[in-house]
């Protein structure tokens, strides 16, 4: 309360209002009262009620003598509580505070009932009485007062509304005058109107024809683009399963060369083999590598990848990807394959399954940690329930090949959010 007060105060001090001030410190008094310190509380009373006559504001003034005879009772110091309310009593009898004089009246005759001063209390409860009389007839001829205004605007009322149906008489005249002019006139006007609707009809239905004709061009444009990418990765897992055969046959035969090879020590025959068995899987490994991910154009192929699935009011995607020009130059090509292999996974799932509106991707390299979160706002799937599905166990696979974290945030009717981590561990490039 009392941090409260001091902020009030500041305030109406700025503002120079010295009736707000006065109120803050008679609230301020009264918190020193509650707090037992009575002492200092009396003491600032007294100046406030000096002060308040000084500003003329006298019902601050009647207020802080009024609680300082409180005190003074609850002290039992009966004669301070006499001398300070019958000053307050005289001044509130001066200015004829009726409210005022009711509460110190009552005030003064219980002080005199405390001090078995029965014949003072008896005539204050007199006073008592007839001070609430004066005020209670105050009221009732407040009310009385109210009551003939309340019925002299009512009757001026009634002339405004009289007035008022003689101007109405006079425009129903006029009103039913052009009402006649508008009989005839308005029988042409319809046929008008009516032409012109049909005109306007026609037109926006060759707009909604065209617009409808557009739109189903740009889906269908949309649609070769996903067949076009579906059978990209459709071939490119044909191409990873006939890579898998060539290092099967080819690698795993000129292995178990070199492993005969160094049972019998054939030094030459030995190092051609190894020469031969790096050149292939130097070649398989660059096979694997899609060209667009060969320059520093990582980020653009991702984006320009996304951007395949935006349909016009359907499906909107954005990518993100910082520090964009670090992660170009430096990610290691095997991660480079592995995030991009991802990102399709993702996306080809949200194609078929999420019917999102808003899909974004999030790619940061910070501290030898690649973070890539997935983001959409559609149905969202039960995470728990599609733990064995075949996008999902791919996403899976590669990360655990980069000894990366994948976590899945996703319910039903929730949109979902998957957030993987990757660290850089100093991948080689070579694949």
């Amino acid at each position: 309360a009392k941090l409260n007060l001091k902020i009030a105060k500041d305030y109406f001090l700025s503002k120079k209002d010295t009736v707000e001030i006065l109120k803050v410190d008679f609230l301020s008094a009264l918190i020193l009262e509650k707090s037992g310190d009575l002492d200092a509380a009396i003491s600032a009373l007294n100046d406030l009620k000096d002060l308040a006559l000084v500003h003329k504001s006298f019902d601050i003034y009647i207020k802080a003598g009024l609680q300082m005879g409180k005190i003074f009772i609850n002290q039992n110091k009966y004669d301070d509580a006499k001398r300070i309310l019958s000053m307050v009593y005289a001044n509130a009898v001066q200015w004829g505070d009726l409210n005022a004089l009711k509460e110190l009246t009552f005030e003064l005759q219980n002080l005199y009932k405390i001090t078995n001063d029965y014949q003072n209390a008896y005539a204050l409860m007199t006073q008592y009485n007839r001070v609430s009389q004066e005020i209670l007839s105050a009221q009732n001829q407040q009310e009385i007062n109210e009551l003939e205004i309340k019925y002299e605007t009512a009757e001026k009322e009634n002339e405004i509304i009289k007035q008022n149906n003689e101007i109405d008489r006079q425009k129903s005249i006029k009103w039913y005058l052009l009402m006649g002019f508008l009989a005839v006139l308005v029988p042409l006007l319809a046929f008008m109107y009516t032409y012109y609707q049909k005109l306007k009809t026609e037109t926006e239905l060759n707009k909604n024809l065209e617009k409808l004709n557009q739109e189903k061009i740009q889906t269908l444009e949309k649609e070769n683009e996903l067949k076009i990418l579906k059978a990209s990765i459709k071939g490119q897992e044909t191409e990873r399963n006939r890579i898998a055969t060539e290092l099967h046959d080819s690698v795993g035969g000129n292995l178990a060369a070199l492993k005969l090879n160094l049972h019998n020590l054939n030094t030459n025959q030995l190092s051609h083999r190894i020469d031969e068995t790096y050149e292939q899987v130097r070649s398989i490994s660059h096979s694997l590598m899609p060209k667009n991910l060969d320059d520093d154009n990582f980020t653009v192929s991702i984006r320009k990848f996304m951007q395949y699935f935006d349909i016009e009011d359907k499906t909107k995607t954005k990518f993100i990807a910082y520090p964009e020009n670090d992660i170009n130059l430096y990610t290691p090509a095997k991660i480079k394959v592995q995030i991009y292999q991802i990102v399709q996974e993702l996306m080809t799932n949200a194609q078929k399954h999420a019917n999102a509106k808003n899909i974004e991707i999030q790619l940061t390299w910070i501290d030898d940690l690649f973070t890539l979160i997935y983001e959409d706002d559609g149905v969202g799937f039960d995470s728990i329930a599609t733990k064995n599905g075949i996008g999902l166990s791919n996403i899976k696979n590669r990360i655990t090949q980069l000894d990366g974290q994948l976590i899945i945030d996703s319910r039903r009717n929730h949109g979902s959010v998957i957030d993987l981590q990757i660290p850089y561990k100093n991948h080689s490039d070579e694949i």
